[in-house]
């Protein structure tokens, strides 16, 4: 498992809240990750997204697992 991963599943909620904020803005980019000074945004789905993403999916397998 990624770092990144890792970190999201340790945090109760985080997965949440990444995913809620890190949503398409309609336009096919991230809400929330920005390229810097004026230069727009990520596509979408951002890394955070697909990590907060697979945090998700590891949690739900290791409770099916218990």
């Amino acid at each position: 498992m990624i770092p990144l991963v890792a970190l999201i599943v340790s945090q109760p909620g985080m997965a949440d809240r990444l995913l809620a904020q890190h949503r398409d803005d309609g336009t096919g980019h991230c809400a929330t990750c920005q390229l810097g000074a004026q230069a727009g945004r990520h596509r979408w789905p951002c890394s955070i997204f697909a990590a907060a993403t697979e945090a998700e999916e590891v949690r739900a397998r290791d409770a099916s697992e218990q």
